[in-house]
């Protein structure tokens, strides 16, 4: 049988037989305002799942964009410290070399001021 046909004896059926088609109607009517309930309810949900979903997107998208910045302020401070080390050693090199420097002119000198009581000593 075709489609055609099977609605068209369908149909009939219901002429004939009002009271159920009444009742049919009413529940198709039912239904079709429950589906209307459901499809409310689905929008709603979709939309807050939807905004969940990007605010959830934007707070990942600023913990991300706050992670790369104190990544890039650690490496900032870690030369800085890298920086101030280097200064630290060569001022340490200096400092030693000053001191050597001046133990031996602090030598030379006493060694230069005790020649003369070293030869009046002498006999």
């Amino acid at each position: 049988m075709s489609e055609e046909r099977r609605i068209d004896v369908i149909v009939r059926w219901l002429e004939q037989n009002k009271e159920v088609g009444e009742k049919l109607v009413s529940q198709l009517n039912a239904i079709k305002g429950s589906l209307d309930s459901l499809n409310q309810t689905a929008t709603k949900m979709q939309q807050t799942l939807t905004e969940s979903l990007q605010s959830t997107h934007d707070q990942l998208k600023r913990t991300k964009q706050a992670s790369e910045e104190t990544a890039e302020t650690a490496v900032k401070v870690n030369r800085r410290f890298e920086s101030l080390g280097r200064r630290i050693n060569k001022l340490g090199w200096r400092l030693s070399w000053m001191a050597y420097r001046l133990m031996m002119m602090g030598k030379i000198i006493t060694s230069w001021m005790l020649k003369p009581v070293r030869f009046a000593i002498k006999p």
